[in-house]
């Protein structure tokens, strides 16, 4: 128990009683006292993992003596320490929201009697956190014409509460103390019925598209409270782009992470360095193979979630981030990112593109063939170690044809894209492009689809101008352009590693032939085109009709509450080819989602915001969380989840959140603890490399 108490930190208010129903004595932790409503107090206390929460009852509370009308509570996880044979040890979080006969006075203070002790609020609606009102915690874009806060009280197990009239707010600069916006928000409308991705919540929104460069900023709701602080400029953009981006960098395999270029360094983990080959190509067949085959030296990647796998969905990061290099490449810049390769002459986001592309090369065999990744047949054990000092043997899946497609493209696109800075590397990445695409015309052809091989006929076209490769892509293309079975079709709201195996089809595979000039099939590209084109006003519709920004979802689950780049994708490619500001401010409102924009005002990301993620599912962020830090920056967790798996290790969280787990919304479905994998996980692919993508386009968009 005094072990608990001391990793809390000492400037939190400590309050102590005996639980009753406990056999043990327990603690109860006071963390903050706040408001939810102009007439609601709400009281955070923490207790210690198998501690019963304290009572709701109303007459165990009173406000200046009196009992409120009604106490709500809602309960989540909110650190959860090593697993323990099979016991997940959870500390819990509870707000009990008073509702009390009255508005709250401002300048008056009030006397709070708890289960567990008393304590005070003096309250004032500019210095009193408001847990109703979410905003960007970072800053907003200051471009963006659509910039807003929300106001949505969810009170626990009480539910939404509606206010008697849209508040008054102000916004005020914490530099001079001065309000340099007034306004009445406006009542989006009531988002409490049940439905997919709902909120459960009546949402009044705060416009904010006047609040003028500068910060930190902010928001006053009259009577009610503040919200959390965030900013309004371009440096604040950047800094938002740089910590993702770097999320990468920190999830590079074979590699040191450098003190010089991270609080958050780690020596090269020497297990990374070889995998030894197999002819395996199902992958429960993988887990179970006894023979390993030849060792060779391994480079580049990524860990592709919280361990250490590195699979043919990694491939996609580096062709996204080649995808928007082509299309803006004059928002990137050597020295950019402060990667270990800054100063080398070529831009950052290439660099680390090319990190990306060196894991398929370390993978390229001599005949031609890409091998289908790099995987051991378990994960490492959570907890005990990291990248640095994981011992587990890695292996090669075997010669695999959609994988020796998509390498052919990638390194023809990044060829291409690299030979102004490095022609010798460049014309390397060519020759292994040509040797691919040699192996596809006699290798095994049984799992290579339509797309794959547009991706690399297209790639190799643009980089040589030879019609041979131009027919090629032509041949699939016309398929593609008028294919509406799934899943090898263009759609980005949606994709795993199935539907890429399968022949999905991705932005890489055909951008590049809407704005290049060389000679092109104008009915295709005009088809390629129209199909952008449907998906960005798919987007834009579905942003206007919800009252987060969280995208076009038809459910939560693996990211897609989180990873807005795959959203913001085809508004920013359709930007590049008719630069409307619609599509600009549709990607810079759904750029605030993940940032605190949303019914928790949980920021996603690590290394951001002022409620960011504490106890991610991430073998590089445990050991150093034990050390009294932060985890790895820059990681997007997979976020709200509308199912929740069956999985001892995970019910032993979300079974412990109250109202019950398929009570609540669905964007309400999350909470801290990294056995939760559903929710405190995340991949390179599903969560970071598109939102990375997102945010250093507005980054860049001067």
């Amino acid at each position: 128990m005094n072990r608990f108490a001391l990793t809390l930190p000492a400037a939190l208010a400590i309050l102590m009683v005996w639980l009753p129903g406990s056999a043990n004595a327990q603690l109860a932790l006071l963390v903050s006292v706040k408001t939810a409503a102009a007439d609601v107090i709400v009281v955070e206390a923490e207790t210690a993992p198998g501690a019963v929460a304290p009572s709701q009852a109303p007459a165990d509370w009173a406000v200046d003596g009196v009992p409120p009308l009604a106490v709500g509570r809602g309960s989540v996880p909110s650190k959860q320490a090593i697993n323990l044979g099979a016991f997940y040890p959870v500390t819990m979080l509870h707000s009990y929201y008073l509702v009390l006969p009255n508005q709250l006075a401002v300048g008056k203070t009030y006397t709070i009697r708890t289960p567990f002790g008393k304590t005070t609020l003096a309250f004032s609606d500019s210095t009193t956190a408001c847990e109703s009102l979410k905003v960007n915690q970072e800053g907003y874009w200051p471009r963006g014409r659509a910039r807003y806060a929300v106001f949505g009280a969810f009170l626990g197990d009480l539910g939404s509460r509606r206010l008697p009239g849209p508040p008054m707010y102000r916004v005020r600069s914490l530099v001079t103390g001065q309000d340099v916006v007034r306004g009445i928000a406006t009542y989006w409308g009531d988002d409490t019925p049940s439905r997919k991705v709902g909120t459960g919540e009546h949402v009044y929104r705060l416009n904010l598209a006047q609040t003028p460069v500068g910060g930190p900023y902010i928001v006053i709701a009259d009577g009610i409270g503040r919200s959390h602080p965030f900013s309004v400029n371009p440096a604040t953009t950047e800094r938002i782009s740089f910590v993702h981006t770097r999320g990468l960098y920190h999830q590079r395999c074979g590699s040191a992470v450098d003190p010089e270029h991270s609080d958050h360094p780690r020596a090269i983990g020497p297990a990374h360095l070889v995998a030894y080959d197999t002819d395996v190509t199902n992958h429960y067949a993988f887990l179970s193979a006894t023979t390993l085959g030849p060792a060779r030296a391994m480079r580049g990647g990524y860990h592709d979630a919280g361990d250490f796998d590195r699979q043919l969905t990694n491939m996609q990061v580096p062709s996204w981030m080649l995808n928007l290099y082509e299309a803006f490449p004059a928002r990137f810049t050597d020295g950019q990112y402060d990667l270990p390769e800054s100063g080398n002459g070529i831009p950052d986001w290439l660099d680390e593109a090319l990190w990306g592309v060196a894991l398929w090369e370390s993978l390229h065999d001599p005949d031609g063939a890409v091998r289908g990744g790099v995987e051991a047949q378990r994960h490492p054990t959570y907890g005990q170690v990291d990248a640095a000092s994981d011992n587990l043997i890695y292996r090669t899946y075997g010669k695999d044809a959609p994988a020796t497609a998509m390498s052919a493209g990638l390194f023809a696109h990044a060829a291409r894209l690299l030979e102004p800075f490095d022609k010798s590397r460049a014309d390397q990445l060519l020759e292994r492009a040509r040797r691919a695409w040699g192996w596809l015309q006699v290798g095994p052809q049984t799992e290579l689809k339509p797309a794959h091989r547009m991706y690399a006929a297209l790639q190799l076209y643009l980089a040589t101008g030879l019609p041979e490769y131009h027919d090629a892509f032509l041949a699939t293309a016309r398929f593609l352009v008028t294919n509406t079975a799934w899943p090898e079709v263009y759609n980005p709201r949606y994709w795993n590693f199935s539907s890429l195996h399968g022949g999905q089809v991705m932005a890489p595979y055909f951008f590049a032939y809407l704005i290049t000039n060389r000679p092109v099939d104008a009915t295709v590209q005009a088809g390629f085109r129209k199909i952008l084109n449907q998906r960005a006003n798919e987007v834009l519709t579905n942003v206007a009709a919800m009252p987060y920004p969280i995208g076009p979802v038809g459910g939560l689950g693996y990211g897609a509450g989180t990873n807005q780049g795959r959203y913001a994708e085809p508004l920013i490619l359709q930007y590049r080819l008719t630069p409307d500001l619609k599509y600009t401010d549709a990607v810079s409102q759904m750029a605030d989602y993940t940032l605190g924009l949303n019914p928790l005002g949980q920021c996603y990301v690590t290394g951001l915001g002022a409620h960011s993620p504490s106890s991610i599912c991430h073998l590089d962020s445990y050991l150093p969380t034990l050390a009294g830090k932060a985890p790895v920056p820059g990681i997007v967790v997979y976020g709200p989840s509308a199912d929740a798996s069956g999985a001892a290790y995970q019910k032993a969280v979300w079974s412990q959140v109250y109202p019950g787990w398929y009570s609540l919304p669905e964007q309400r479905r999350y909470c801290d603890g990294w056995s939760l994998i559903n929710s405190n996980e995340f991949t390179v692919h599903e969560t970071m490399a598109l939102n990375i993508c997102m945010y250093a386009f507005l980054a860049g968009h001067k």
